[in-house]
């Protein structure tokens, strides 16, 4: 992507957008969807978005439903398809999401924290 001149204008629309996604991170919002919402158009939100944050939209709420899942994985006892729900994913897609950030499935995860939670009684 090729770098665009931010204006503060476009700053605070992409921060909207990050606070947006940040609070309804289930949802699966389209970025043209989000571009109308803060009024500005679908590229130049993209372009925005990557050089503020340093990660596309898509990548950006794909993190933050990981981070979301390894606390309910660690915090809980909700089965694995539940965790998947409550992000907005499915079962399959959450697995494949999960270990392609950590390393590991989400229920070696949840193995490993209740491993080490054990060891530090």
């Amino acid at each position: 992507m090729k770098k665009v001149h931010v204006t503060t204008e476009d700053i605070t629309k992409c921060q909207l957008v990050k606070a947006m996604l940040e609070k309804d991170y289930a949802q699966h919002q389209t970025i043209q969807l989000l571009a109308r919402q803060v009024g500005t158009n679908e590229n130049k939100l993209k372009v925005c978005f990557k050089q503020l944050f340093k990660k596309t939209i898509h990548s950006f709420v794909t993190c933050i439903r990981i981070e979301k899942a390894k606390e309910l994985l660690e915090y809980s006892e909700l089965p694995i398809d539940t965790i998947a729900c409550k992000l907005g994913l499915d079962h399959s897609n959450l697995i494949k999401q999960f270990k392609r950030h950590t390393g590991y499935t989400p229920r070696e995860w949840r193995h490993i924290k209740s491993n080490n939670d054990k060891v530090h009684v």
